[in-house]
């Protein structure tokens, strides 16, 4: 586990706030669609159950079908040359299947990793003389100039499909599969297994008797997964519906790798073909042959599927240890690196398992790698790298010292003589480091998240942009101050860490454990989510890639003492005048004290009085449970009296620290309703009082939206204030020149979002950078529905009765 890398963290903006509301979906999935630059066009076609695979024309469609009805008609013969790797594997065996469905003599050859890959001429002098008058690539062919060149002079048609970099020069084949040859945007993210699955979408209309494509769907999704192609657009339909395919997969070979390797199919994920299934298929290419690899895939029966399934696990124990061996020895040579790209070569390394040590030394040192296996006077290379570089770039930087080379922006491979090994370190370092040059290495976090808010509801969420890989990275949260308990080693080795987030949420960490830790119980992590099903329960688990022990928060600063209680602290003010409440001990106000207006008590029969939160200016009140029953009269306060004895005034709550006084039943005769009462006390409100007044003079400052919390989010991340905090919503108001109204609801909203954290003292940032929906939070809906019936009542005042205005007031439906 590295140390605390640099993180980049996109906050909740207006933009993902429009993307949420436009697709109906949680601010958390915005969030992750709008940090992956995904439009709200293409997000519906992720989000969708069964994306479509709508598959475009070639330009040469009838040309290349012609050609293939030709073949069939005259029962010619087929020969596929596929790469060694699963992408081959898989392409090659999509494209096997259709053939032979449609009637074709099919034969497919794969290269050993001692031959190389790609085309080699005598593997195609030998089908020639065969008799092949057709030969199909997968996986490979468009750097093969010279390779097609000597099939085409023989007399034999070539149909390269294949996704790697362009040469300087394209091969003259018959017909070219290629995303960036034909400029198909649509095709541009596919592999090579993606490629030729195209191919037989363009056969299949004359071809009515072959496999349909869809059922094929299988096979094509390991390539899809195994090469890490961009899941966007038609790539991300083709893997989305291909891992739907293999849950439901009746191939004797896929079943028995997924029961080898204990992977259920009805929970499958991307992550169990690519940790788990696929690394089997590489391990024969990468040790001997692929072809036990492509038996499987095409194996008929259980038994036979079963003997070659066990076969490839022990080829990838194999391949496991010699992985270790190389990692081990190349660790050794890198005791005193200091460059800024690695480039070591051996004669004892097996060319076959470069590539895993490859991409662990980038994980370990986020560098671009090359590993290069000698073999007499040459070297064949597998090369890596972290994002931000491009690897077949630098490799045509470098190729004037290179006998071959290929790959793409991630992956590549070469071979070079060993007196070119020395020029070729110097020249392609100098080649990446000159890509760096505007290019900033750091972590991309989704978002800065409230840890109580993790849940299997959430996981199962973000599932549905799955799958997960390159062009849609998994999601990754981080969450600061998390308190975690239980914080053990593993037994064997002491070297992992486990703990626990709450009472629900299993923590793992690899190769993090730390002794100091057990002295510590809040920690920042960096992690993902993953679900752990064991007996068919699910649970949440997290696995961190980085954490560290919090720094301890600032002191908050003392302030000066609050200011007196006022009524303003409840949510409108007071806009009639009040006075002290009587003293006298009676059911009702005294004679000749109610406002000249008022009807004398008139009982008919006992009701409830509501027991509720009332303020005057000097005072809150709390009237106790009598009985007694009134007629309410309702006032319009702009034509009303300028003072209204004995009247108190309806709040929604009470503030903690308000000193709170019970009121004699009966000492207020008038009720003023700066704002709409909650439902529960409108029924008793109607009978309680004398006199309702209702305030409706201006509506007031419009409604915070997500775009001015952003403000006061922004605003308390920043500088002195990011320290302190702010002390009241006046304070905010006067910082942001803000309406305090404005700014009482973004504080509190934000309270309940869990995105601010109140200390007695001050209001202190909590989370910024976590996704959030300003609906979730009660207060703010409370806050809207009374500001829609302000703004109501000042536009409908004059034409309301009295009785439809207490039916707006109560919530009721105003037609």
């Amino acid at each position: 586990m590295s140390n605390w890398p640099e993180i980049k963290l996109s906050s909740p903006n207006t933009e993902t706030h429009q993307l949420a509301e436009a697709l109906h979906i949680s601010p958390f999935l915005a969030q992750l669609l709008y940090n992956r630059q995904i439009d709200a066009a293409a997000a519906r076609e992720m989000l969708q159950t069964t994306p479509a695979l709508s598959w475009p024309e070639a330009p040469f469609t009838e040309a290349l079908q012609a050609l293939f009805l030709k073949l069939h008609a005259a029962q010619s013969p087929i020969a596929i040359f596929g790469d060694y790797d699963a992408d081959g594997l898989s392409g090659s065996s999509v494209l096997m299947c259709f053939l032979e469905g449609a009637g074709f003599q099919v034969k497919t050859l794969l290269p050993t990793r001692s031959q190389g890959y790609g085309l080699n001429k005598d593997t195609l002098r030998s089908l020639i003389e065969a008799g092949y008058p057709l030969l199909i690539t997968v996986d490979c062919g468009i750097s093969n100039r010279e390779e097609i060149a000597f099939c085409r002079e023989q007399g034999m048609e070539v149909v390269i499909t294949d996704h790697h970099g362009l040469p300087a020069q394209l091969p003259d084949a018959t017909f070219t599969l290629h995303p960036e040859v034909l400029n198909i945007e649509a095709l541009k993210n596919l592999s090579g297994a993606g490629m030729a699955y195209w191919l037989t979408c363009l056969l299949a209309p004359v071809f009515p008797d072959a496999p349909n494509p869809e059922s094929l769907l299988d096979l094509a999704v390991l390539g899809t997964l195994a090469d890490m192609t961009p899941l966007r657009g038609l790539n991300f339909a083709l893997a989305k519906r291909g891992l739907q395919a293999f849950k439901s997969t009746q191939r004797p070979g896929l079943i028995a790798l997924s029961q080898l390797k204990d992977v259920s199919l009805s929970t499958l994920t991307e992550d169990d073909l690519t940790f788990r299934m696929i690394p089997l298929l590489n391990a024969a290419g990468r040790i001997d042959s692929p072809m036990p690899a492509l038996s499987l895939l095409l194996a008929e029966t259980a038994e036979e599927a079963g003997t070659l399934a066990n076969t490839l696990e022990a080829l990838n124990k194999q391949r496991q240890k010699w992985c270790q061996e190389v990692l081990t020895s190349a660790q050794a040579k890198l005791a005193d690196h200091q460059g800024t790209c690695i480039v070591l070569a051996d004669e004892n390394w097996p060319h076959g398992v470069l590539g895993i040590t490859c991409s662990q030394l980038v994980s370990q040192y986020h560098q671009p790698v090359a590993l290069m296996a000698i073999e007499g006077e040459t070297a064949k290379a597998s090369i890596r790298a972290p994002k931000g570089y491009h690897i077949l770039e630098a490799l045509q930087a470098c190729q004037h010292l290179l006998l071959r080379f290929g790959g793409h922006e991630m992956a590549g491979g070469l071979s070079l003589h060993v007196e070119n090994i020395a020029a070729f370190a110097a020249a392609f370092t100098a080649a990446c480091d000159a890509q760096q040059s505007n290019y900033t290495h750091a972590l991309e976090v989704d978002m800065d998240i409230n840890p109580r808010l993790l849940s299997l509801d959430l996981w199962e969420e973000l599932r549905t942009l799955a799958p997960f890989g390159m062009g849609n990275r998994p999601p990754l949260f981080m969450s600061l101050r998390a308190p975690i308990k239980d914080l053990k080693s593993d037994k064997k080795s002491q070297t992992h860490l486990f703990g626990q987030l709450g009472s629900q949420v299993r923590l793992k960490a690899w190769s993090a454990w730390n002794p100091d830790y057990r002295s510590h119980s809040h920690f920042d992590i960096v992690y993902r989510l993953e679900c752990n099903t064991w007996r068919k329960q699910k649970k949440l688990e997290l696995t961190v890639e980085h954490i560290r022990i919090s720094p301890e928060p600032p002191v908050a600063v003392k302030s000066r003492p609050r200011p007196e209680l006022t009524p303003e602290s409840a949510l409108g003010s007071p806009v009639l005048p009040a006075r002290t409440p009587s003293s006298k001990k009676t059911a009702s106000p005294p004679s000749g004290s109610r406002p000249p207006n008022a009807y004398p008590f008139t009982l008919k029969k006992p009701v409830s009085f509501l027991p509720g939160f009332f303020y005057t200016e000097s005072a809150w009140w709390q009237i106790p449970q009598v009985t007694y029953e009134s007629e309410a009269r309702w006032h319009d306060d702009r034509q009303g009296e300028a003072s209204v004895p004995y009247s108190v005034t309806y709040a929604l709550s009470c503030p903690a620290n308000a000193v709170l006084r019970t009121a004699e039943p009966g000492v207020f005769s008038a009720l003023t309703l700066p704002h709409r009462p909650l439902a529960e006390h409108g029924d008793l409100l109607w009978t309680g009082f004398h006199d309702i007044y209702v305030t409706t003079g201006e509506p007031g400052p419009e409604l915070p939206d997500f775009g001015l919390m952003s403000q006061v989010i922004q605003h308390l991340s920043q500088g002195a204030v990011a320290e302190k905090g702010v002390r009241s919503a006046l304070e905010l108001g006067q910082d942001l020149r803000l309406d305090r109204y404005q700014a009482k609801i973004c504080l509190r909203a934000l309270c309940d979002l869990g995105l601010l954290a109140y200390d007695r003292e001050r209001y202190c940032l909590n989370y910024k950078n976590q996704a959030y929906n300003l609906n979730d939070s009660v207060f703010y809906q409370e806050q809207k529905a009374d500001w829609k019936i302000r703004q109501r009542l000042y536009k409908q005042w004059h034409s309301l009765h009295f009785t439809r205005l207490k039916n707006l007031l109560t919530q009721e439906v105003l037609p």
